[in-house]
């Protein structure tokens, strides 16, 4: 579609911070939502686009994937595989190079990247593939100082292994307790917040009760853990598809069925979090092979639904910002979770996603 230096939109809701709204037109002048307002007055050379049985809402945020440098040359086909989904803005959880910062300082005509640049692990043990290990607290000082000078928006730690799905269980990794303790301290006094790699309810508790903000993935935990994170307000990112990516007919049948056992719990925990108020959000994991950009991320919210959280509860926290007055127009045109048309700073397009 060709941009008009003023339209109106209609859709049959729009999506707002406090869930869907009926009855609303969307006025774009210049680039910027001018106004909504609950009907459509439109004037001479003003067009109007109406998109029935559709939903206006914000933008999508992958709170959680990697830019790989091994991909460096792809990453405007990544991008526009972020785009072309309706994502304007993603957590970026680091590699062991740190090119999610590079990334972010070329990307920013289409994406807003918040990057971590490399996450920080325990020597010896899980990590390698994202981040940098530290063997003491004085290493990890040092890296939380030059991360910070290099300008991340968030320190990632990583504290446990991964799911092995041969035998069901949790490989290696992660801090002792105290470790990790002063290290969140020690990078919240650089204002940074600590997104936290964590899976097997031990290492989930003892992230939560060392205070960091962000639980990513969280497999096996509990109900008891789930209430202290309500308690003490930290979100949790399951990238429940990023586990149902692991599932493949040249498993054993053994690990196969270990991965679905894993999953419809974690489906189960997700559902329980959203119910005592722990903030779930959207992250695809991005990345790997198996976990294409985009396409994993509409994946993750059509899980959140399988898991028995409302569509407007998913999107209001799949949102990179909100639909008011004065804002840039960027925004989606959604049928379900898929973006039928995507606007960004006035331009209304349609994209190929082949979803």
């Amino acid at each position: 579609m060709e941009q008009s230096s003023e339209y109106i939109v209609i859709a049959e809701a729009l999506l707002t911070e406090n869930g869907f709204i009926t009855d609303r037109t969307v006025r774009i002048k210049d680039g910027f939502i001018s106004d909504i307002t609950s009907h459509a007055q439109a004037s001479h050379n003003v067009k109007v686009f109406e998109f029935s049985g559709h939903l206006i809402a914000p933008c999508f945020c992958d709170y959680h994937l990697h830019f790989f440098k091994r991909k460096k040359e792809k990453i405007k086909e990544i991008t526009d595989a972020l785009t072309s989904c309706g994502i304007s803005k993603v957590y970026e959880g680091g590699d062991s190079y740190g090119y999610g910062m590079e990334v972010k300082k070329s990307v920013t005509d289409r994406l807003t990247v918040q990057s971590a640049g490399y996450a920080l692990y325990k020597k010896a043990s899980y990590g390698s593939y994202i981040g940098r290990g530290v063997e003491n607290r004085q290493e990890a000082e040092n890296i939380i100082d030059r991360l910070s000078r290099d300008g991340v928006d968030y320190i990632k730690v990583v504290h446990s292994g991964v799911f092995q799905p041969a035998d069901g269980t949790i490989s290696s990794g992660g801090f002792a307790f105290q470790e990790l303790k002063h290290l969140i301290t020690y990078a919240g006094a650089r204002g940074l917040d600590v997104v936290c790699h964590a899976n097997g309810d031990e290492a989930v508790r003892e992230a939560i009760e060392a205070g960091v903000s962000y639980i990513v993935h969280g497999l096996g935990i509990s109900s008891e853990s789930i209430a202290l994170m309500a308690e003490k307000k930290i979100s949790f990112i399951p990238t429940v598809n990023a586990f149902a990516c692991l599932a493949s007919p040249g498993l054993q049948k053994e690990a196969n069925k270990n991965i679905r056992g894993a999953l419809a719990k974690h489906l189960i925990a997700i559902k329980r979090a959203s119910d005592m108020g722990v903030k779930v959000l959207p992250g695809s994991d991005a990345g790997p092979a198996a976990i294409p950009y985009g396409v994993s991320y509409l994946k993750e919210l059509r899980l959140f639904q399988d898991a028995g959280i409302s569509p407007e509860k998913i999107l209001i926290s799949a949102a990179a910002g909100k639909l008011e007055q004065g804002a840039k127009a960027d925004f989606l045109i959604l049928n379900g979770f898929t973006a039928k048309h995507v606007c960004r700073g006035g331009y209304l397009s349609t994209p190929q996603t082949g979803t």
